[in-house]
């Protein structure tokens, strides 16, 4: 059995350990490490951790030398690298919340540390795992559109999420996290790639940041949703969001731990959740395409936006057909025999197996699998392999920046 050192008890961190309540003789979560008092208790009860294994601050964790075999890190973005890099030392098989790093530098620094300590990593790219994205890449592995040309893809992060985590969460400011293009849209990036097969030659990309500014703000409109006027009629409104008492689970259990309707109302009342979405000191861009192009000739386009809907859409062109789908279903138009034909990949729902689509449930099962046979080829996100979305998003967000065409070295 798997010993499981966990650095960060909050949404991501529950997410990934509660898989050993699926495989109970393969892995064990045995130590944590949480600066929050109630996180950590609550994390420390759910997977009866002996106390002396609990720590406040992950360096006390690293301090009291190799107490597990894996050290699952979910910490907050600009807080990924330094227990990646201590753990690394001493010698864990690491699996890595996206994104790697905040900056480019840190990722390089990591990557040649791992390099010479040949530790296994695994980063969280959990789509690579999702049964709809496995078979469009099964799909083009087999032939089944020829070669492929382009790519059209979007992600529609949905007007109340984007809200919630990029005007009023822990992603609204880049300076405190990482741009929407890393901390969001990684998983994106890092598809494209898959797909094409090829890596990155040429990189553009335009965004800001447009809606969610004091500009926007509605005339004599509250600091605070909940005692706004013109709450009713903002779709973006902390009430109708939060209060929903049928809701238990995220996002209202990310801004209390009482979730009681007055533990809710105070959360609204003195936390930034409860802030207009106007009046926020957000810089997060709320829309931001990416064009691309690789070696192999393959050319691809990303959008990602606030105001849709969530949920992400794919097509890919090839020579002799296309492949498109939301995630779930997969749409397969044959040139040669003029056939359109359906797949259901059976992903979605809310039962544990199907976090990301299925995603988080295979890629805990896989990153566990490689371990125990010793064939890390089964998991296929590793950082080595996983810094080349990383390049691709800042690229991207260097051009949004500057305004021009960013050429890969």
């Amino acid at each position: 059995m798997l010993n499981v050192l966990v650095i960060g008890a909050g949404d991501r961190g529950f997410a990934y350990s509660r898989y050993c309540k699926i495989l109970p003789y393969e892995i064990h979560i045995a130590a944590v490490a949480e600066p929050d008092n109630k996180r950590r208790e609550k994390f420390a009860d759910e997977f009866r951790i002996n106390k002396d294994l609990t720590f406040i601050d992950y360096n006390d964790a690293f301090n009291s030398g190799k107490i597990a075999d894996i050290c699952i890190i979910t910490t907050p973005d600009n807080l990924h690298f330094e227990p990646a890099v201590l753990a690394t030392r001493l010698g864990y098989s690491i699996l890595l919340e996206k994104p790697i790093a905040d900056k480019m530098d840190k990722i390089t620094e990591l990557e040649n540390l791992n390099r010479l300590s040949k530790n296994f990593i695994g980063v969280c790219h959990v789509l690579r795992y999702a049964p709809f994205y496995i078979k469009l890449r099964e799909m083009i592995e087999d032939n089944a559109i020829g070669d492929v040309i382009n790519i059209e893809h979007s992600e529609g992060i949905g007007w109340w999420h984007f809200a919630h985590s990029y005007v009023r969460g822990n992603w609204s400011n880049t300076e405190t996290s990482s741009p929407t293009i890393l901390a969001k849209s990684s998983h994106d990036m890092d598809l494209l790639y898959w797909y094409a097969g090829a890596k990155p030659v040429k990189i553009s990309s335009f965004g800001s940041l447009i809606h969610f500014t004091n500009s926007n703000a509605p005339h004599n409109s509250s600091e605070r949703c909940i005692s706004c006027d013109y709450e009713p009629d903002c779709p973006y409104s902390a009430l109708k969001l939060y209060l929903d008492m049928n809701n238990t689970g995220w996002p209202v259990n990310i801004i209390t731990d009482d979730l009681s309707y007055e533990g809710r109302l105070n959360a609204l009342r003195e936390g930034n959740y409860g802030r207009c979405v106007y009046r926020c000191s957000n810089n997060a861009v709320d829309h931001q395409i990416v064009i691309i192009e690789f070696e192999n000739s393959v050319t691809a386009s990303f959008t990602m936006s606030a105001f849709t809907e969530p949920g992400r859409k794919i097509r890919i062109m090839g020579t002799r057909g296309e492949i498109s789908g939301d995630g779930k279903t997969i749409k397969h138009v044959d040139f040669t025999s003029g056939r359109t034909n359906y797949i259901d990949t059976g992903s979605g729902g809310n039962d544990i197996n199907t976090g990301h689509g299925g995603g988080d449930y295979a890629m805990m099962k896989s990153f566990i699998e490689s371990l125990i046979t010793g064939k890390k080829k089964i998991f296929s996100s590793t950082l080595e392999e996983s810094v080349i979305s990383h390049i691709m998003a800042f690229a991207a967000e260097e051009s949004r920046l500057s305004g021009k065409t960013i050429r890969m070295s």
